[in-house]
């Protein structure tokens, strides 16, 4: 397959886009609009794991605050001497086994300083071998996603490093499954692909929920912004940059929306080789990706 890099709004083409995989569905989204209740619960936890209010006695808590660039977004402020301030769940929600779900959202934080995770993918109940099959957390100055095996071992599948005061867009593909091969994991952060089906347990003990905020880190105040929070069945259900419905995993047909007919590669990968217009078929000379530069650009 080819890659193509072209605008997002290509109107010097009038190009349709032909998505080939299955028809999206949203299933959830936190509009910070709604307030705290779109999440299952709020988790406030102390450096003794004591439970909390919200706010906490050292000052946590979970709200929603206007933002200078995306308006209403969702606040988790980790007090120092707290060891969380988490949501827990999408209110609604339980994953399923068997399933496959996309997990997208924005973050902010104001700190790099190491924590256990950013993100969680919790499990709950019994039996409980893994506590958290993934996290993504801070280390290093890296965000990391982890995997945890069998008696809680600790697999890094990615490390990168970001920034403190700036937004990232996150997307998740988990395959949900309780077969230590069969579930697996996928991960994009601002819009790039940085984990392909890592193949794991995805399913432990009675449920699995997703969690957002910060824990760990106690001696240090940490705060995580968040928004666009939307959990669906396709990456495109949940992009936070919206990328006018583009998938970066799904395989594409261009169309000339006035000929009818579909963008050509006329048999070479060679730079520079000639493309044209052709009849819609299932030759691999008309299919393409969508890889992600930077201003929007594919």
């Amino acid at each position: 397959m080819k890659s193509l890099k072209l605008p997002i709004a290509v109107t010097a083409f009038c190009l349709a886009m032909i998505c080939v995989t299955a028809q999206a569905s949203l299933i959830w989204y936190g509009d910070p609009a709604t307030g705290l209740s779109v999440f299952k619960q709020i988790n406030i936890q102390d450096a003794n794991d004591v439970n909390q209010g919200n706010p906490s006695p050292n000052g946590s808590s979970a709200s929603v605050v206007s933002d200078s660039t995306y308006g209403q977004v969702f606040q988790f402020y980790k007090a120092v001497n707290d060891r969380r301030c988490e949501a827990h769940g999408a209110n609604g929600f339980d994953a399923a086994t068997g399933n496959t779900y996309y997990i997208g959202w924005r973050f902010r934080l104001n700190s790099t300083v190491d924590n256990n995770a950013i993100f969680q993918w919790k499990s709950y109940g019994s039996p409980m071998y893994q506590d958290y099959p993934f996290v993504l957390k801070m280390v290093g100055g890296n965000l990391e996603l982890h995997y945890f095996g069998s008696n809680i071992t600790d697999h890094v599948v990615w490390s990168g490093p970001i920034s403190a005061n700036t937004w990232y867009s996150a997307i998740i593909e988990v395959n949900v499954s309780s077969s230590w091969t069969g579930g697996k994991i996928y991960f994009w952060l601002n819009g790039s692909q940085k984990v392909n089906g890592y193949s794991g347990r995805t399913f432990d003990g009675s449920s699995v929920d997703p969690k957002w905020g910060i824990y760990g880190a106690n001696t240090t105040q940490v705060t995580d912004k968040v928004e666009a929070l939307k959990i669906g069945t396709t990456y495109a259900d949940v992009d936070p940059d919206g990328g006018n419905g583009i998938d970066t995993s799904a395989v594409y047909q261009i169309q000339n929306i006035a000929s009818s007919k579909v963008l050509n590669n006329q048999g070479s990968t060679t730079n520079g080789s000639p493309v044209s217009q052709w009849t819609s078929g299932t030759s691999t000379n008309l299919q393409w990706t969508f890889i992600p530069t930077s201003g929007g650009y594919y």
